[in-house]
């Protein structure tokens, strides 16, 4: 049996469950959930008939027993251990643990800083004890992950490597219904923006690229801003002050929708600092053909594009720059790998692996 256990059903997850139960067969296949959706931006209500909450009948001994366990959204490091211990095959999902702790100016506090608190360091010390088995695999969601897991491995033992590979993952969206197209070379640029309107999302910078792009004459552009949060209001005010109506906001929509909303527009923009832990929305616009734009901090740009398509969080006329070249630009395609059959297979040929060196 293959489990895959996280917080909630998210939406950000379901499309590699359904590829694991085709390949596996439902019957060996169970999605193990701690909590009813609550409202937040990957949840869903969708369910199927392998989906399952923790505190049903079995669930509990099913995470304890069955051959292959996916955990990701939570730390049960107890539960990693007793597998461990008898030999099971587990694999955690993990964004940064170094997130930063937050921002000075341009520069983030390290996250690293965590370590000092008693409770986390005693943590990442029993996860570095982990990463010593051949039954447990870490799967970090992006570089920045993969590098924060290999630190812990090293401040907890004298400074030494990791040295098996570790399997780069993310979040793997359904795939697009749209084929990729080629921007237009003329006419208005429609820039799409879609997630929690957080201060980290640093959607200011959308909204100031785009008035400097209308400022300088480079041809008329519009931004669409999908999303709710604390930043709205603010938001709002500044792309009136400084755009007027080429910005147009909306608030949260259902997943499909979204996705037709990519299919409207021509580019994609992730502007996230480091506290970004993926951005599954840009995986989403990759998807739908779009040409998109991110920054080297968050962990879905630094993973999916390609150095000339990313810039510096904050940084308006790098953004500016590269909006206003992306007229007659074909997108960047989506690494194999990251496609949610790419990733079903890389799992599957991990765990494969796992049992060759557990025997």
């Amino acid at each position: 049996m293959f489990a895959l256990y996280t917080n909630t059903v998210s939406a950000h997850q379901l499309p590699l469950a359904r590829e694991l139960a085709v390949r596996l067969g439902a019957e060996n296949f169970r999605y193990v959930y701690e909590t009813e959706p609550a409202g937040g931006n990957q949840e869903t209500r969708e369910r199927e008939p392998w989906t399952m909450r923790a505190d049903e009948s079995g669930a509990a001994e099913l995470l304890e027993s069955c051959e292959v366990l996916l955990a990701g959204g939570l730390r049960p490091t107890g539960l990693f251990e007793r597998r461990v211990a008898r030999g099971l095959k587990t694999l955690y999902q993990t964004e940064r643990w170094f997130k930063p702790l937050g921002y000075l100016g341009s520069s983030p506090v390290p996250g690293s800083l965590r370590l000092l608190h008693p409770g986390y360091r005693r943590m990442a010390r029993r996860f570095a004890r982990l990463m010593e088995s051949p039954s447990f695999q870490v799967l970090p969601i992006g570089p920045w992950a993969e590098r924060d897991m290999k630190e812990v491995f090293r401040r907890f033992h004298a400074g030494a490597e990791f040295a098996r590979a570790l399997v780069p993952w993310g979040y793997f969206v359904a795939p697009g219904a749209a084929a990729a197209r080629r921007v237009p070379s003329d006419g208005e640029l429609k820039v799409l923006w879609v997630g929690r309107l957080l201060d980290w999302k640093r959607v200011d910078t959308v909204i100031d690229a785009v008035a400097m792009l209308r400022a300088g004459g480079d041809g008329p552009v519009s931004l669409t801003i999908v999303g709710d949060g604390p930043e709205k209001a603010a938001l709002v005010r500044r792309a009136a002050r400084r755009c007027g109506a080429a910005v147009k906001f909306t608030s949260g929509v259902d997943i499909s929708r979204v996705r037709e909303l990519m299919r409207e527009h021509d580019v994609y923009v992730l502007a996230s600092n480091a506290v970004e832990g993926w951005g599954a929305a840009l995986s989403e616009a990759m998807e739908e053909g779009m040409v998109a734009f991110g920054t080297e901090e968050a962990g879905a740009s630094a993973a999916l594009l390609p150095e000339p398509r990313r810039f510096r969080s904050g940084d308006v006329a790098a953004l500016a720059r590269l909006i206003a070249g992306a007229r007659g630009m074909a997108p960047s395609p989506m690494p194999p790998d990251f496609t949610v059959a790419g990733a079903a297979a890389r799992l599957l040929a991990a765990v494969g692996r796992m049992r060759r060196e557990v025997r």
